[in-house]
């Protein structure tokens, strides 16, 4: 299942994964679009759906944010959904508008607080990892941008390539072609790492600023998932990923392979679920 549309990340990786994954276990695999209610309508399906394996979710790291901006949700992930593995990351460049004067981001921070409430950063809406992320940063370097709320990432970059707003925090896939030709400037990578496509930008914790991870996309089951058939699914999905044609395939759109373990996935939920809880709160954040 993909919690979203067609075309989207999580799109583009579950149907990558879902063609290896039939070829390796000899049975046909089937990707099902259930978007609405930020991944909500999904996540209830699957937490309601039988413990046996056949029924997965690629999810974005969404579903940690979800739960503090719609108390009513109608599950729980810790709960209600086994976690298989952090498959990617998905890697995002802060990016300004040529027009800026900021060079690298700390430019852009000293530009921040001289203009407190001036700036604005597009993102592809209230409570996306996006959203989420450049608020983190505005409390951590301690300067004040407004968030201008677009319907998708697509939209919050047309807006920062306009000038509608100044500042944005984009998809590497879907700002790299931009970057190339001069109408985005970038400033840092959010993630553990350097993006492999602009090896000369700096990551957030090279400059200084701790505790920002990637966007993700992880593999969820039902809950309650037998230890074997988790183990066999996080064989399987690994071995999909680091397969040659995949890997090269999802390097290119800028996504970073992570196929982390199960135990090392619930930790980070458990973590992210603190983090942006404490966040949302404390940011008097709502829903649209």
């Amino acid at each position: 299942m993909v919690p979203y549309g067609p075309g989207g990340a999580n799109d583009v990786v579950a149907r990558l994964l879902g063609q290896k994954l039939s070829e390796q276990v000899g049975q046909s695999v089937v990707v099902d679009n259930k978007p609405g209610a930020s991944g909500m309508i999904a996540g209830e399906f699957l937490a309601k759906s039988p413990a046996d394996g056949y029924t997965i979710m690629v999810d974005l790291s969404s579903i940690t944010i979800n739960p503090a901006l719609h108390p009513n949700i109608a599950f729980d992930a810790r709960r209600d959904l086994t976690p298989i593995m952090r498959a990617v990351d998905i890697q995002h460049v802060v990016v300004v508008n040529p027009s800026i004067s900021a060079r690298d981001l700390a430019e852009l921070v000293e530009l921040a607080k001289n203009q407190p409430g001036k700036l604005n950063y597009s993102s592809p809406g209230t409570g996306t990892p996006q959203h989420i992320a450049m608020e983190l940063f505005k409390r951590s370097a301690g300067i004040n941008i407004v968030n201008v709320p677009y319907k998708s990432g697509p939209q919050a970059m047309l807006a920062v390539i306009g000038g509608e707003t100044q500042v944005s925090l984009l998809a590497g896939s879907t700002g790299l072609p931009q970057i190339r030709a001069g109408k985005l400037r970038p400033l840092a990578v959010f993630g553990e790492r350097r993006l492999r496509l602009l090896p000369e930008v700096p990551t957030m914790l090279e400059l200084g600023f701790k505790g920002f991870n990637s966007p993700w996309l992880g593999i969820f089951a039902p809950g309650k998932l037998p230890a074997p058939i988790v183990s066999r699914l996080h064989a399987e999905f690994t071995k999909a990923l680091n397969a040659p044609a995949v890997r090269e395939k999802l390097e290119r759109q800028a996504f970073d392979i992570v196929a982390s373990t199960p135990e090392s996935f619930a930790r980070l939920i458990e973590e992210e679920f603190s983090v942006y809880g404490k966040l949302i709160l404390e940011a008097g954040i709502k829903a649209d």
